[in-house]
């Protein structure tokens, strides 16, 4: 009499490894695709400090108004849309003063490639914050003695909707009103 051999299908044969095989895609797969889409999302970084000097006159007597901005930009070149929602905070003093936007004059700004954030103002020997209350407002901060704060440092953060924000910041008066390039 021939025997007979079982054959046993391959699925039975080889479960173990198809669940082995089943865990791993389905924890790689996942991270895969995270870190792919990742790598779309801007990156933002702070880019230089800059200064504007605008001339006020105030009936005979003429003034310089002197505004200093740190720019924002994106460093992800494969980045695909815009960085949404950007606000900046600066810490002087153990105060926050919510800041505003160089082009639209708003606490909150959208943008592509770079814009410039609000540091402080220096006119008349005064140092002065702006604080933005709401998207719009600005409050009245009080003015510092530039003389008297110029060793001081502030610190400098980003809160974005869509874009990987830089780590809190920090840097000295002095440093960034010697190195601030002209716009």
């Amino acid at each position: 009499m021939p025997t007979v051999v079982a054959i046993a299908p391959w699925y039975y044969t080889d479960l173990p490894n198809i669940l082995l095989l089943l865990i791993i895609a389905t924890v790689v797969a996942p991270t895969i695709i995270y870190v792919l889409k990742r790598r779309r999302i801007p990156r933002i970084e702070f880019d230089g400090y800059f200064v504007r000097q605008q001339r006020l006159m105030t009936g005979n007597i003429q003034n310089v108004n002197t505004t200093y901005f740190v720019r924002v930009s994106n460093r992800n070149n494969k980045s695909e849309g815009r960085i949404e929602s950007c606000a900046g905070n600066i810490r002087f003093r153990n105060m926050i003063y919510r800041t505003i936007w160089d082009d639209n004059r708003r606490r909150h700004y959208s943008f592509g490639s770079m814009a410039l954030l609000k540091l402080f103002e220096v006119h008349d020997n005064n140092l002065k914050f702006t604080h933005a209350i709401g998207e719009t407002g600005l409050d009245v901060t009080p003015d510092f003695s530039y003389a008297d704060n110029i060793g001081e440092s502030i610190s400098l953060e980003l809160e974005s909707a869509r874009g990987r924000c830089p780590s809190l910041h920090t840097d000295s008066i002095r440093h960034i009103t010697e190195t601030a390039n002209q716009i």
